[in-house]
This record gives structure tokens, sequence and C-alpha cells, in this order.
């Protein structure tokens, strides 16, 4: 489940990317299951829609990565 109202595979899209952002350039093994887990628990799932954009640059910071963001994209 993420959250209580749906499974990691229909609204984890958020917490499965990180997942691939921190294990990819940590070195460190990251999963869904684990960073759906810390998206509950900080606050960042949306029930009933996904994941509130914040999960992307807290998590980034909370994993030791920075994120910025492009205003000029």
């Amino acid at each position: 489940m993420y959250g209580t109202s749906s499974t990691i595979g229909q609204g984890g899209c958020g917490p499965t990317s990180m997942a691939i952002v921190t294990s990819t350039l940590t070195g460190e093994a990251h999963d869904p299951v684990e960073l759906a887990q810390w998206s509950v628990a900080n606050g960042h799932r949306c029930e009933g829609n996904g994941s509130y954009h914040s999960l992307i640059p807290t998590a980034a910071s909370a994993y030791g990565l920075s994120c910025e963001r492009n205003l000029d994209a």
C-alpha cells in the first residue's frame, strides 16, 4: 500500500522515481517501498491522488542529494 487509498503501482510514481534517483546517485540500494513509507511518514502522500510535489526536493535532501528547480525550462 501507498498510504491508505492505493498501492504503489496505482499512485506511487513519485516514490518509485525517487527510489531510482537515490539508488543511482548515492550508489546505495533504495526501493519504492522504502521511499513510499518515507513519503507517508514525512507528509508527502496526497491520499487519492499520489504525492505532493514537495516529495522530490525533500526526499533528495533527506538522502543527501541536492535538487534545483529550473525556471528557464
